[in-house]
């Protein structure tokens, strides 16, 4: 019997019965729920599917711009040491210089001189000593330096100076080689001008200088030596290497053969032959000596023409090396 109570004439239900009531739709309303949520849309619901994460904002989708392709800088290998210039051009100023067999960047190509970049430095080196790749004839670091016999040598080169001393008893005559060369030279720039040319000074021996050291030192005094005549064992004519040039003019070691037709001809033509002018204008520090116009040193023409080519003295060359 259910009992109750009526007021205000309605019916109120028992609270006991109130709750069982609650409970019992409750059980049914899970019976009727659970199934649904465990399917979705016709299919079975699997718990085990990964759960799809948003795009990554360093994603770019399908639609995006595509990505920039960077054009790759040639690079070449300096086949020798190569001397970086501020500029397209032998009188510019050389700023950097790269060792032989090193990587270089190559920024513009021109018919002569490219523009490169080697480490911290940015300017024009000459194509002629670039190459693609590093041949059989490119010596990587190969160096030999020492003294052969008392004399101060760099690759082959004998080297000297106010620094670097001959020993008294080094006597090795006039050199064959270098005398064919310089016969050959000036016989080829009689040719070219029309006006001959002679070697009036070569092979000197260490007591020979030093008289003519005593000499000057006598006639013109300490300052003129120091700057124009070698002290004994220092001058390179004891190597039988170097001679020194005139023409007709009779201006023979003297600054008035700078501007001959012959001095003009041989700054231009001397490399051709192996010859280079020993001690150019400009490079007084370095050679330790004043310009002398007439004073050629015979080196070979593979050393030559880079000498020549490059505007650099003898020891700026050898240091390179």
């Amino acid at each position: 019997m259910i009992s109750g109570r009526r007021e205000s004439g309605g019916y109120t239900m028992n609270p006991r019965l109130k709750l069982a009531a609650s409970l019992i739709l409750f059980i049914v309303l899970i019976f009727v729920m659970i199934p649904d949520m465990l399917k979705r849309d016709s299919g079975d619901f699997n718990i085990d599917a990964p759960v799809l994460s948003e795009p990554s904002a360093d994603k770019t989708d399908t639609d995006s711009e595509p990505d920039t392709v960077l054009e790759e800088r040639s690079h070449m290998f300096a086949t020798g040491n190569l001397n970086i210039r501020s500029g397209p051009g032998m009188d510019n100023e050389i700023i950097k210089v790269i060792p032989t067999g090193e990587k270089v960047q190559i920024d513009e190509r021109g018919d002569i001189w490219y523009k490169v970049t080697y480490r911290d430095a940015t300017g024009y080196s000459h194509s002629d000593y670039l190459s693609d790749s590093l041949g059989d004839n490119t010596q990587v670091n190969a160096v030999t330096e020492g003294f052969v016999e008392g004399v101060k040598q760099v690759n082959g080169l004998i080297l000297v100076n106010k620094e670097h001393k001959l020993p008294a008893e080094y006597s090795p005559g006039e050199n064959p080689e270098a005398r064919s060369r310089l016969d050959d030279m000036l016989l080829q720039g009689e040719k070219e001008i029309g006006k001959p040319m002679y070697a009036f000074s070569g092979y000197r021996s260490y007591a020979y200088q030093e008289n003519l050291y005593l000499s000057d030192l006598y006639n013109y005094g300490q300052e003129y030596v120091d700057k124009f005549t070698a002290k004994p064992g220092h001058s390179e004519h004891q190597t039988g290497l170097a001679f020194d040039i005139g023409g007709e003019s009779k201006c023979w070691a003297d600054p008035c053969f700078d501007d001959t037709e012959e001095a003009k001809w041989l700054a231009d033509n001397a490399h051709r032959f192996g010859f280079i002018l020993r001690y150019p204008k400009g490079k007084e520090d370095i050679t330790g000596y004043g310009y002398e116009s007439w004073h050629y040193r015979y080196v070979g023409e593979e050393h030559a023409v880079r000498i020549y080519e490059e505007g650099l003295s003898l020891e700026e060359y050898l240091l390179m090396q």
